[in-house]
C-alpha cells in the first residue's frame, strides 16, 4: 500500500468519522443514555457507556465542541450512577436475565467512568461508584478464571465477557484481589487458545470473540503489570488476515457472514499494532473500505454489511474508535489514555529488562508510592510495584525472589527515603540488593534517591544526585524519570 493511498483514505475516513460522530450526539436520549436499537429505545447501561467512551476519544483532536461533548458524557455519566445495581453492577438489554448485573455493562461502565475521570478530573462520588464495580466484578468472577454472561451462576466462562472484565480491572491492579483475578483470567484465556478464541475452545477462531481478546492482550502488555504470550499476538492477526472475507469484512459467532463490528474491531487493533506486523497492509485497505462504503446515510452503521437503515449505536461505537485509529496512526499521535503498542518499541523489544522501573519503599509511604507508580505505568513504563505481583510472590523464598528483582530485573531503582524506610528489614535488603546492582554494573546512576523527609540513608552518600519530594511534584518526577529512560542504553 502506497503512502499516498493511506493518506487519501485516512482523509475520508476523517469525513466519515464526523458524520457518525454527530449521529450519535443525536441519539442520546433526554435521560442522558443511549438505546441499544430502535426496538429498545430505553436507555441501556452497555451501549451509554460504550457513547460515552466514543465521545470521550472525541477530546483528543476532534470534531465536536469540547464544551457540548463534556455536557453529554457527563449527562451519561450521571445516567450511568443513577442507573448502577445495589449490588454494583449493571443490567444489560443483551445479556441480563431477569434484569441482573452483567459482566459486559459492568465493565464497560467502569471503563467509561475511568475514562471519564481521567479527562474531567477524580469525584468521591465516581469513585465509589468503581469500586462497588469493581468488587461486584471479583465477586462474579468463575472458578475457571473467565466470566460468565452475568452473575455467577455456574463455571461456564464466556470469552468475551471475560476480554471485557479484564480491561476494566486492567488500571485497578494496585487494589486488593484484582492482579490474582487478572492472571486468572489470563491464564483462562491461554488454555481457551485454538488458533484463534471462540465461544467454545472446541471450535476455531471467531474474529469477533479473537479481537476482544486481541485488545484485552495490547492492553495488558501495554500497562505491563502481567505477561502475555506476545508471539500469539501476532498469530491471530495473521490469522484474521488469511480469513477475511472478499468484500474486506469477517464472519462472527452470532451467525452474521459479513460483521461490520468484527471488521472495525480488527482495523482498530490492526492500527495499535501495525508496527510489528510485517508485510503489506492490503487486509487493512479492504476493512477500511469496507466501513467507509457501509455507512449509512444517518451517519451510522448496521450489524452487517450490505443493509442499509437507522444503524445501532453499539456497533457505530466500534466503527469510530476504529476510525480514530486510524487518524491517530496516520499523524503518529496518541493519545495516553489510548493504550497502544504501535508507539511503544520496547514493548516487544528484546530488553534483557523485565521492568523499566523498580520502586522500593517502607510501608507506611504505600499511599504517596502506589500515586508516583501510576502515574508511570499511565505513561507505558514498566514498573515493578509489590501489589501488583502479589500473585507472583505468593509461596516464593521472598528474600531470593526480591533480590532477583532489585539485583537483575531493572534499568532503574528508586529509592523513596524516608525515617520509616531506614529501619525496615525488607527495605534493607531492597536497598543491598539495588546496591549489588549498581556495583556489578558499574551504572551508579541505577539508584534513584527520593526524599520524603531529612532522614539519610546509610549506603547513599550526601553527594548523590537526589529529588526533593518536598519541593518537586509527582508529575515532575514522572516527567524527569521519562526523559533519564529514554536515554538509558543497554
Amino acid at each position: 500500500m502506497s503512502r499516498s493511498s493511506f493518506t487519501s483514505i485516512t482523509e475520508q475516513a476523517w469525513h466519515t468519522y464526523c458524520n457518525a460522530i454527530h449521529y450519535l450526539i443525536m441519539q442520546q436520549n433526554e435521560d442522558g443514555g443511549w438505546h441499544y436499537d430502535q426496538n429498545h429505545m430505553y436507555s441501556d447501561a452497555w451501549t451509554t457507556a460504550e457513547a460515552i467512551i466514543t465521545l470521550l476519544y472525541d477530546n483528543f483532536e476532534g470534531c465536536v465542541d469540547k464544551n457540548l461533548l463534556k455536557e453529554r458524557c457527563h449527562n451519561g455519566v450521571e445516567w450511568l450512577v443513577r442507573n448502577q445495581h445495589g449490588d454494583g453492577g449493571w443490567e444489560s438489554t443483551f445479556y441480563s436475565v431477569e434484569n441482573d448485573s452483567a459482566v459486559s455493562s459492568t465493565s464497560y461502565s467502569l471503563i467509561a467512568i475511568d475514562l471519564y475521570m481521567y479527562i474531567y478530573g477524580s469525584q468521591d462520588k465516581l469513585i465509589k461508584v468503581t469500586k462497588e464495580a469493581i468488587k461486584w466484578l471479583i465477586d462474579n468472577q468463575t472458578n475457571s478464571g473467565g466470566w460468565n454472561s452475568y452473575a455467577k451462576k455456574n463455571d461456564r466462562a464466556h470469552i468475551g465477557c471475560t476480554a471485557f472484565a479484564v480491561r476494566a480491572l486492567i488500571k485497578h491492579a494496585n487494589m486488593i484481589g484484582v492482579a490474582e483475578a487478572i492472571q486468572s483470567a489470563v491464564y483462562f484465556i491461554d488454555q481457551s487458545y485454538n488458533s484463534g478464541w471462540n465461544y467454545s475452545p472446541i471450535h476455531n477462531m471467531d474474529a469477533t470473540l479473537s479481537n476482544y481478546v486481541l485488545k484485552m492482550l495490547i492492553e495488558i502488555e501495554a500497562y505491563g503489570n502481567h505477561k502475555v504470550n506476545r508471539d500469539r499476538i501476532i498469530e491471530t492477526i495473521k490469522k484474521f488476515i488469511s480469513i477475511q472475507n472478499q468484500d474486506g469484512t469477517w464472519n462472527d459467532w452470532y451467525g452474521n457472514a459479513n460483521s461490520i463490528e468484527a471488521t472495525a474491531l480488527f482495523v482498530e487493533n490492526y492500527c495499535l499494532l501495525v508496527k510489528k506486523i510485517s508485510g503489506n497492509r492490503n487486509a487493512l485497505m479492504k476493512a477500511i473500505k469496507c466501513l467507509l462504503s457501509e455507512q449509512n446515510p444517518n451517519g451510522s452503521w448496521n450489524q452487517v454489511s450490505g443493509k442499509k437503515g437507522n444503524g445501532l449505536v453499539w456497533v457505530t461505537h466500534y466503527c469510530l474508535l476504529a476510525l480514530r485509529s486510524i487518524h491517530f496512526l496516520a499523524n503518529n499521535k496518541w493519545p495516553d489514555c489510548v493504550l497502544h503498542l504501535s508507539m511503544n518499541a520496547d514493548v516487544f523489544s528484546k530488553s534483557k529488562y523485565r521492568f523499566d522501573v523498580v520502586l522500593s519503599f517502607a510501608g507506611e509511604d504505600r499511599a504517596y508510592v502506589e500515586s508516583v507508580g501510576n502515574m508511570l505505568k499511565r505513561k507505558k513504563v514498566r514498573v515493578f510495584y509489590d501489589y501488583d505481583y502479589r500473585n507472583e510472590l505468593w509461596g516464593n523464598s521472598l528474600p531470593d525472589k526480591l533480590d532477583e528483582i532489585y539485583r537483575t530485573d531493572a534499568k532503574f531503582c528508586m529509592i523513596f527515603c524516608s525515617q520509616y524506610y531506614s529501619r525496615k528489614k525488607w527495605t534493607i535488603l531492597e536497598k543491598r540488593s539495588a546496591q549489588a546492582a549498581q556495583f556489578d554494573s558499574g551504572r551508579y546512576d541505577y539508584i534513584l534517591p527520593i526524599l520524603l523527609d531529612d532522614t539519610q540513608i546509610p549506603g547513599i552518600l550526601k553527594t548523590t544526585g537526589i529529588i526533593d519530594a518536598r519541593i518537586v511534584s509527582k508529575e515532575e518526577i514522572v516527567r524527569i524519570f521519562i526523559k533519564k529512560l529514554k536515554g538509558f542504553k543497554e
